[in-house]
């Protein structure tokens, strides 16, 4: 959906309703959200999908979704720490073009990152 597509309700841009299912508007901070646009596409690759802590609970979420029923707390716990320990082996996997992001960094931040 581009942004030709919303349409201006009041201060905040809505989401036309067919494209929102059971919300009929959903209302959008722009000036936040076009910030995060005006970054280059691998930019905003890496901020959208590095936040560690949401992707850790979306782990989780789809371990103990298979399973609906604990028998008892500690089986839960035991669990989430075999989970933790098969994902925390996938932190130490490098970013993808890392180089050419760093570049676009210095060049975005040049007092903060120097090459």
């Amino acid at each position: 959906m581009g942004v030709q597509s919303f349409a201006p309700c009041g201060r905040q841009l809505c989401i036309p309703a067919a494209s929102c299912g059971v919300f009929r508007c959903a209302h959008i901070k722009w000036g936040d959200l076009s910030t995060f646009f005006q970054y280059p596409e691998q930019l905003r690759h890496i901020i959208y999908t590095n936040n560690a802590i949401e992707n850790l609970n979306r782990q989780f979420r789809k371990v103990t979704k298979t399973s609906q029923v604990f028998p008892h707390e500690e089986s839960l716990l035991k669990l989430l720490w075999l989970a933790q320990h098969d994902i925390s082996a996938q932190w130490t996997n490098p970013i993808f073009n890392w180089g050419a992001i760093m570049t676009q960094l210095s060049i975005l931040f040049p007092d903060k990152i120097a090459l």
